[in-house]
């Protein structure tokens, strides 16, 4: 593929697949509560803040298990 139209295609693909990112603090606000609704999130002491979580692991002397994901902040 020449790379103007690599290009030109990166640029569409990109186009369709931040076209729905445009959502309200509310909505990502909901977002964020739909999926620590979900029932892995409530199988365990997850912690959401991290130097909680770093204090609590050094008191007791145990290591952090970290789940990243997207941030639902403006």
């Amino acid at each position: 593929m020449r790379p103007m139209f690599r290009s030109a295609a990166v640029f569409a693909l990109l186009s369709v697949l931040l076209s729905g990112q445009n959502k309200t603090q509310e909505q990502f606000v909901e977002l964020r509560k739909e999926k620590l609704a979900k029932s892995v999130f409530q199988k365990a002491d997850w912690m959401l803040d991290y130097d909680a979580a770093r204090a609590k692991a050094v008191a007791t002397n145990k290591p952090i298990f970290a789940y990243f994901t997207r941030s639902y902040a403006h």
